[in-house]
């Protein structure tokens, strides 16, 4: 059973790295990464699961991270993640188009600011096809549209 721990972050660095410390594993498993670095010309860690990040990401972060000088650091957490963080998501602006690529089966549509998406009633292209559901009726609805889909006419079992 897993224990939670309700511990508030500390407005003190050294406490919430200690706390860190004795929570992670960092002595006792070489899958848990904790690097020190200095950031803007404040002392940082991280801590991180080998294996979790990708290294290119990493290099692109570390990169980002190493070249903000004392004078470039954002005032708080949020500001810094703006500014500094390479993967922040693109605003797309007013006229710009979007495109999805959603492939045979999922439907995308827009209405005003709504975004949605749904299985295409006519299945096509398939290979196979995994329905789970507590509903018995929902669920041979679903397996009738599907065999339709993929066999036609023809007689078969799913």
């Amino acid at each position: 059973m897993i224990k939670k721990d309700e511990k508030k972050i500390s407005s003190s660095f050294e406490e919430n790295i200690a706390y860190m410390d004795q929570v992670l594993p960092v002595k006792e498993s070489f899958d848990i990464i904790k690097r020190e670095m200095e950031i803007g010309g404040r002392k940082s860690f991280f801590y991180f699961i080998d294996g979790f990040v990708k290294d290119e990401a990493m290099l692109k972060l570390m990169d980002s991270f190493l070249s903000v000088t004392e004078e470039d650091m954002p005032e708080d957490a949020q500001a810094f993640s703006v500014k500094e963080v390479p993967y922040n998501p693109e605003t797309i602006k007013t006229n710009e188009t979007l495109a999805f690529n959603a492939g045979n089966n999922v439907v995308v549509s827009q209405s005003g600011k709504t975004i949605s998406y749904a299985l295409n009633p006519e299945l096509k292209d398939m290979k196979a096809a995994f329905v789970s559901t507590a509903e018995p009726i929902l669920r041979e609805a679903w397996m009738n549209r599907i065999k339709t889909s993929l066999c036609g006419d023809q007689e078969t079992d799913l």
